[in-house]
């Protein structure tokens, strides 16, 4: 299992939209409001609720432990079953084609590495540990939200 292939699996499941972040309108030096749409708010998908940060150990800002995972595609698995835990939040699956999928960030495996702080104590022993002297590890995290509205803010 890669990365791609979860984000595709993903994608045939919603309306997907790429457009990143919100379009405000301005107003110029007149007071009149400025149909140019340049301006975007990043913190808020299209629809304008806001993004919404996903990793393998939870929603971001939730009170979940951070979990470091060996293996990507072990961190991947808990990523999407946390998309689609919050996808049925949202409807029931059988209504997923009809939900929208904002992209803020695609998913990325965040990787570093760990170092046994008491090397030479875990060598000079018999202990299973020894063999991991140095580590990596990491998680899956990616901005996106899933939302029963279009990108003009309205519900189908």
């Amino acid at each position: 299992m890669s990365i791609a292939s979860v984000v595709l699996k993903l994608e045939s499941m919603f309306t997907v939209h790429h457009e990143i972040g919100y379009a405000k309108p301005y107003r110029d030096s007149n007071g009149e409001i400025v149909g140019d749409w340049t301006h975007r708010d990043m913190e808020r998908a299209p629809c304008g609720d806001k993004y919404i940060t996903f990793t393998s150990h939870g929603i971001e800002g939730e009170e979940e432990p951070r979990m470091f995972f060996v293996r990507e595609s072990t961190a991947l698995g808990y990523w999407q079953s946390q998309v689609e835990k919050f996808a049925e939040n949202v409807a029931p699956m059988s209504e997923w084609n009809r939900l929208h999928l904002y992209w803020g960030a695609k998913p990325v495996f965040h990787k570093t590495t760990y170092i046994a702080a008491n090397q030479a104590e875990l060598l000079g022993t018999a202990s299973p540990l020894g063999a991991y002297l140095v580590i990596e590890v990491g998680f899956i995290s990616a901005r996106l939200l899933i939302s029963k509205l279009n990108p003009d803010g309205k519900e189908d």
